[in-house]
């Protein structure tokens, strides 16, 4: 029996409607009747009313969003719609916050385009205290990757709960095999290619979640998860969950068509990530005490600690680094942890201060990571150590440098060079041009309305910002790293590129760096100039993206009549005459052409491809890493991570069969200018004549068409 204040009793006929509904209408009643008829006793005060004001208001918000959703179910389902059992389908707004706490398991996750090969190996049990841990070696095949994980069985009562607790994905249709289309009569007229799975194709999993964990490897019960598992992967919008996902340790960055599988390791930890200072005490934790806090520093039992929060995010173990990821669906990363010759790994009480938390550090970050358990996390330790010992750059480099010493026999790499801006113009278009995934370019000045190839009025679409532009609209992610000059010392005018570079696209990420602080930094610039395309092809060496670089081997002084000009606006330019102004009007002449000659600009640059190529995109990716970190102002940019490296190959040993013509010729003079310095070394003991040395040299070089190899003095 329901009993109602007499204030509600003109109510009673709207019983017959939904339980929310009449809730609703009962509160809001009850508000505007109080509202209405407020009594204050003698003695009340001023707090009690505005707390009885405030309860009020937290009512009528109340009564507004049950209305809202009232509105909402009416519109979707019509008035007095009810789901099974005559209950109304209400939203619940607890179980979306705690399900957005967590992960989001409802959303589909595009990874897989076909069902993989699930093959379960074995199961085994392992005790540690105070849990026993059963879990199930199972090998993955999709397309032409194969790797294996390990799924414990606490996680396949959670996906058998997950499926049982939403209906609509057990009875969702199913890629089913061709064999088996056959029994349900696909293939045959009116008999879709996909076939709804009965009941009995689920594997009743009462009997393993009820026995015991050493008879819970038995082969009857790994079966029993093998079925599981592929009836899983066959209904496609279970495949297309991020809890599968998860429990296969895939992302949508997992997969890359020129890399292949990039993660050995994938899954979700609390995570804390911040730059190492030169003070900075790895050890925040219990077990380390430290006196020097800028709060306590008399009291020694009171170490730094950091406030940092943890929050919960997916972690791919890379090959050479570490990325972490705000959700399973995004492909871009949020943070990098690279690893360098400084790189340590840390877990355990007495180094984190708790038995779940793993620290690791490298030369430039420290990074925090939380596991659910102790077992856990010793499989992300393991995994973790191995490949850092496993990858180059955690190795102690020769002379303590932080490059490695690359051997050219084994692995392919190619380097063309440039002289004069021309050619080294035109072949940066041409790679940016090929672009298919991201273009990273550094330097000293980086103005956006250069024109690449010239003359600019046969080539407009060559200008920097426009080439730019297209790519970014076909999905190109483009990074632009420049110098931030004094603005009392330099006119480069960078903020004036930084907002055109920066409303091309939101594919165009543009950040410069440093910031100066007087007292601290001093005054220095990067005088790097950089352009990578595709982590595959770099441009080293010294000729800027800016005003006055662009030349040819003929270094001409004037435009030649009757033919466009090929520095347009503020390229032509001669800083010794007139240094450069109002850069950011790029068409207006600073100097009259007719009179004052511009100034030639001869210097160098390069290609690589290969190896090399991809060394220098890992240089840039640690130069934009720590320049977002150090600033502030660029919190919403995000890290990169660098490609893994190309596979090393074994080469044959060169002889004169392998090498080409122009090869040979090479070592040749090589050779013969060794023999050479230890001929004029030995002339002035003995006199003899360099001169007719050379002659002879070069005499028998013309007879038989390359450089000979001199011998030593000695054996004459």
């Amino acid at each position: 029996m329901v009993i109602l204040h007499p204030h509600f009793h003109g109510l009673s006929h709207q019983l017959n409607q939904p339980i929310t509904a009449q809730f609703a209408t009962v509160l809001e009643a009850s508000t505007k009747r109080r509202s209405h008829c407020r009594y204050e006793p003698h003695g009340t005060n001023g707090r009690q009313r505005r707390g009885r004001r405030d309860r009020r208001t937290t009512a009528t918000a109340s009564t507004t969003l049950a209305a809202k959703r009232r509105q909402v179910f009416d519109t979707t389902h019509g008035p007095g719609s009810t789901t099974g059992g005559g209950r109304p389908r209400v939203e619940s707004s607890a179980s979306d916050y705690f399900g957005f706490l967590h992960h989001n398991t409802d959303e589909d996750i595009h990874v897989f385009e076909e069902p993989p090969e699930v093959h379960v190996l074995g199961g085994r049990s392992q005790e540690s205290w105070p849990t026993r841990y059963v879990e199930y070696d199972v090998e993955l095949k999709y397309k032409n990757f194969k790797w294996k994980v390990e799924i414990p069985k606490s996680s396949i009562q959670s996906l058998w709960f997950h499926i049982k607790s939403r209906p609509h994905l057990r009875h969702a249709p199913s890629t089913i095999a061709a064999d088996e289309r056959t029994e349900h009569g696909a293939g045959e007229p009116g008999v879709p290619e996909y076939a709804t799975p009965s009941e009995s194709r689920w594997p009743q999993l009462r009997k393993l979640f009820l026995t015991s964990s050493e008879k819970s490897v038995n082969p009857e019960m790994v079966a029993l998860v093998q079925q599981l598992l592929e009836t899983v992967v066959k209904v496609p919008r279970l495949l297309r969950s991020p809890y599968v996902a998860a429990m296969f340790q895939v992302s949508n960055s997992t997969f890359d068509d020129e890399m292949g599988r990039t993660s050995a390791r994938e899954g979700w930890l609390k995570t804390r990530f911040w730059l190492k200072g030169n003070r900075e005490n790895v050890r925040i934790n219990r077990a380390s005490a430290s006196c020097d806090n800028e709060c306590f520093n008399c009291m020694c039992v009171v170490k730094r600690v950091n406030f940092r929060a943890k929050r919960l995010r997916w972690v791919s173990l890379k090959t050479s680094s570490i990325a972490i990821f705000d959700s399973i669906e995004d492909t871009i990363a949020r943070k990098a942890f690279l690893f360098d010759s400084k790189f340590n790994i840390e877990r355990g009480l007495a180094t984190t201060g708790s038995s779940t938390t793993l620290l690791v550090s490298n030369a430039t970050y420290v990074l925090q990571m939380e596991a659910k358990s102790k077992h856990a996390l010793t499989k992300w330790a393991n995994d973790i150590r191995r490949v850092a010992e496993a990858s180059n750059w955690s190795q102690a480099h020769r002379d303590g440098s932080f490059a490695i010493p690359r051997n050219p026999a084994h692995m392919t790499s190619f380097a063309q060079w440039y002289v004069d801006g021309s050619g080294a113009y035109e072949a940066i278009y041409h790679a940016i041009m090929s672009a298919k995934k991201e273009i990273f370019i550094a330097g000293w000045w980086v103005c956006p309305t250069i024109h690449l190839l010239r003359p600019a009025e046969q080539y407009p679409e060559s200008r920097l910002d426009l080439a730019l532009q297209k790519k970014a609209g076909e999905g190109v992610q483009v990074y632009v790293l420049m110098y931030k000059e004094v603005s009392m010392a330099l006119t480069l005018n960078s903020m004036f590129s930084k907002q055109v570079l920066s409303k091309l696209h939101k594919n165009v990420h543009v950040l410069r760096d440093p910031d100066f602080l007087m007292k601290q930094l001093g005054l220095w610039s990067h005088h790097e100039k950089i352009v990578s395309v595709d982590q595959r092809v770099s441009f080293v060496g010294g000729l800027d993206l800016c005003f006055g670089r662009w030349d040819t081997h003929s270094h001409e002084l004037f435009d030649e009549p009757g033919k466009p000009t090929d520095f347009v606006g503020k390229d032509y330019s001669n800083p010794r005459v007139k240094d450069f102004i109002e850069v950011d009007h790029p068409d207006e002449d600073m100097i009259d052409r007719n009179e004052v000659p511009r100034m030639p600009w001869h210097d160098c640059h390069c290609r690589l491809e290969g190896q090399p190529a991809r060394d220098v995109a890992r240089h840039f990716v640690q130069r934009w890493n720590y320049s977002v970190s150090t600033r502030k102002k660029s919190r919403k940019l995000h890290h990169l991570v660098p490609m893994k490296d190309y596979p090393i190959t074994t080469i044959e040993k060169h002889g004169p069969q392998k090498l080409t013509k122009r090869l040979q010729k090479a070592v040749h003079a090589v050779r013969a200018m060794r023999g050479l310095s230890r001929a004029r070394a030995n002339t002035d003991n003995r006199g003899f004549n360099s001169d007719r040395r050379m002659a002879r040299m070069l005499s028998s070089q013309n007879e038989s068409g390359h450089m000979p190899i001199l011998q030593d003095d000695n054996n004459e």
